[in-house]
């Protein structure tokens, strides 16, 4: 009986075996059928705008989105060619610990933002939100 299980657990891993290895053949065969983003090589492939080099955005969390022209797609390129972007905070989820992980990551990205933009990034967006207020209408006053 015992030479029985061991013959049991020996066809079991053969058997487990050739499903890894069946697994691993399938998927092989399935990406090296898949087309390319690029099919048509007379047509050349925009990089900039496909392949940015640029880093990711960082976020701002914000609690009261007044002033940041949420939504607005003038005041949106802007943030992004400084390299960030406004985030509205949703209100369900406003407590202690919200609050102190939104103060420690919105220190650091603007942190970061100082020693990449210069200590007037905060002056320099500003002034371009109000130029975008003044020429999509969002002036209130």
């Amino acid at each position: 009986m015992n030479g029985n299980f061991h013959i049991l657990k020996l066809v079991f891993a053969v058997f487990l075996l050739s499903l890894i290895g069946l697994k691993a053949e399938a998927q092989s065969s399935i990406e090296e059928n898949m087309p390319t983003r690029k099919v048509d090589n007379s047509v050349k492939e925009d990089k900039k705008k496909y392949h940015s080099k640029r880093e990711k955005l960082m976020y701002i969390y914000k609690r009261r989105t007044n002033g940041t022209l949420y939504g607005n797609p003038c005041a949106l390129a802007v943030t992004h060619k400084m390299g960030f972007e406004y985030m509205a905070e949703q209100k369900s989820t406003i407590d202690l610990k919200s609050y102190w992980s939104r103060f420690i990551h919105n220190g650091w990205v603007k942190t970061k933002l100082v020693l990449r933009r210069g200590p007037w990034w905060k002056i320099t967006v500003n002034k371009r939100l109000k130029d975008c207020q003044g020429s999509t209408g969002d002036r209130t006053g």
